[in-house]
């Protein structure tokens, strides 16, 4: 078959795999109850982007959450000028009781850009690497991944910093390619622009920067592909040593203008940091103080609060045990466990092939993005005990794809009848992993033992982010009930959604002595079966502190039904 055939074969399959990802991102996004921290993204998003203020909630840059906010600045929502943290959320659901859930809706699905375009840019840059079939490999791999849709279906910076990363090593490498100044702007920008969707993209530049030196110092290197006498004369070391200093400077310039330069030179010894980290650093920097620091205020004191919280303990599950430091091996076991098995196998393969087999041969500098990448974000992710599910990796997840492509390359030159056979049992496993649909959140393969049994190695955000209040609802109109007796993991207030409910009783040390379960209906949410300490709304309107296990006492009954895999229904007689 012609190779310009192939390619165009290729990218008719590349639109519809997308076309599709988009007809089940759609659907998720309408089938989900609003999740933990999406409350207050919307909402923060619409208050920095008409009254140009960051600090309603600068836990997280601006950048992804103004832009799901889009459809409510056009429509004249301006959001609570005084709302503050997650208080911003409530007051947003409180003044739209009868539309707050279609907003949400259309900022996911303006959210679901993120993914998309980083689909295509996965395609895109696996066909340049090999050819078609690498790209056809790698976005079938993407789309059917549980785990990316389920995190581009709701208004949260994990899809756009999925992009950001993606497109920033992709663009560096084409930069490295060909050294001129218009790559370099390009690299630069969107260098910024990633900056502005989540502080974890910070890692791109010692990953960039590593990369660099090694550029310098060997010089130019093997080429990775066949290149233009023009290409060569601009990829000289002494281009590369200006160059790279300008896209560091352009990336800034982005950022700040994503925060419209607010706070931009305020001077070091101005800022009073919380974090240990950044308290060090300006400690080790008190000799210039008078410094002006070419960052946006609310960008660095987020990044100061958000490290802060890193720094402090969180209960982390995992595998049955808890801890309030982490556990060193908590990614690599979430990538076992959330992964799709036709995934991790395609990943092994590929990079094998991308070693040992000759024509799938892999740019060393792809190499070094990608290896640094990776390890920047498992080492960041592992130190600190904020270790609350597989989005904190979701980028890593298109660049091992990418290696996937590989072997989907290498299969492609099988012998025609057997390689239609791997195609078929590709797409057929690839389509497998997406049988749970809507309940993407939930996922975990078959050696995690599901939706059902991945509660037992992994909790939070892995499989419970409050995503399913709204089946309680349809549980109760079902079965005729009034009220139930609700223990909910989410910061939405049941009642916006006008159940009645009152709590489960505690199990605590002073209640065990008497304690007793009235016969009922309950509805408990996983994280909270599994004994996940967490504060939890009151009918009242108020809330309180859940201890360790509180409602763990659930786990000796069997569930008459379990909603959307995140929520258990109990009938005690």
């Amino acid at each position: 078959m012609p190779a310009a055939v192939s390619d165009r074969r290729a990218t008719l399959i590349v639109r519809l795999l997308l076309g599709c990802y988009v007809v089940f991102g759609l659907h998720t996004t309408v089938s989900k109850t609003v999740t933990h921290d999406e409350l207050w993204h919307l909402p923060a998003g619409l208050i920095n982007l008409t009254q140009a203020r960051f600090n309603a909630d600068n836990l997280n840059p601006p950048l992804t959450r103004m832009w799901a906010a889009v459809p409510l600045a056009v429509d004249g929502q301006k959001g609570d000028p005084e709302a503050r943290g997650p208080m911003v959320g409530l007051r947003f659901v409180t003044a739209n009781p009868g539309s707050f859930e279609r907003w949400y809706v259309w900022g996911r699905t303006f959210n679901l850009v993120f993914a998309v375009a980083a689909g295509w840019l996965l395609a895109r840059w696996a066909r340049e690497l090999w050819g078609g079939a690498a790209a056809v490999g790698a976005t079938l791999l993407y789309v059917t991944c549980p785990n990316i849709l389920a995190h581009s279906s709701i208004v949260t910076p994990d899809a756009g910093l999925m992009l950001g990363f993606l497109a920033s090593l992709y663009l560096f490498w084409r930069w490295s390619e060909r050294r001129t100044w218009l790559s370099a702007l390009a690299a630069g920008i969107v260098l910024g622009l990633a900056q502005a969707t989540k502080f974890t993209a910070v890692l791109l530049y010692p990953v960039l920067g590593c990369v660099w030196l090694g550029l310098a110092i060997v010089g130019r290197g093997k080429a990775g592909s066949v290149r233009r006498e023009s290409d060569l004369q601009e990829s000289q070391p002494r281009a590369a040593g200006w160059q790279f200093p300008a896209i560091v400077v352009v990336s800034l310039a982005v950022l700040n203008a994503a925060y419209l330069f607010d706070g931009t030179g305020r001077r070091l010894g101005d800022y009073r940091f919380q974090s240990q980290t950044l308290s060090v650093t300006s400690a080790a920097l008190g000799a210039v103080h008078w410094l002006p620091v070419p960052l946006p205020s609310d960008y660095l004191t987020g990044l100061d609060a958000q490290r802060a919280i890193m720094e402090g303990a969180h209960p982390v599950f995992l595998d049955g045990q808890w801890s309030v430091t982490g556990f060193p091996a908590y990614y690599p076991m979430t990538l076992l466990y959330k992964l799709p098995h036709p995934l991790q196998a395609a990943v092994v393969l590929g990079f094998l092939a991308v070693l040992f087999v000759p024509s799938v041969r892999m740019p060393k500098r792809i190499h070094a993005l990608i290896g640094l990448s990776v390890a920047g974000l498992l080492g960041t992710a592992a130190s600190t005990s904020m270790q609350l599910g597989v989005r904190y990796i979701l980028p890593l997840l298109p660049l091992m794809m990418l290696y996937a492509g590989g072997a989907c390359q290498v299969a492609w030159a099988w012998p025609r009848g057997l390689r239609m056979a791997f195609a078929v049992v590709l797409l057929v496993a690839c389509g497998a992993s997406l049988r749970h649909h809507p309940h993407h959140l939930a996922y975990f393969n078959e050696y995690a033992g599901g939706p059902v049994g991945g509660r037992e190695h992994l909790l939070d955000s892995n499989i419970d982010w409050g995503q399913d209040l709204h089946l309680v609802r349809e549980f109760m109109r079902d079965h005729d009930l009034p009220r139930i007796s609700l223990a909910y993991f989410g910061t939405l207030p049941p009642e916006s959604l006008g159940i009645d409910y009152t709590l489960p009783p505690g199990l605590t040390a002073e209640t065990a002595p008497n304690f007793q379960l009235p016969p009922g209906w309950y509805a408990v949410s996983v994280n909270y079966v599994m004994g996940r300490p967490h504060t939890i709304h009151q009918p009242d309107g108020g809330s309180h502190g859940v201890g360790l296990n509180e409602f763990g006492y659930f786990r000796q009954f069997e569930p008459v039904e379990r909603l959307g895999y995140s929520i258990d229904v109990y009938h005690i007689e």
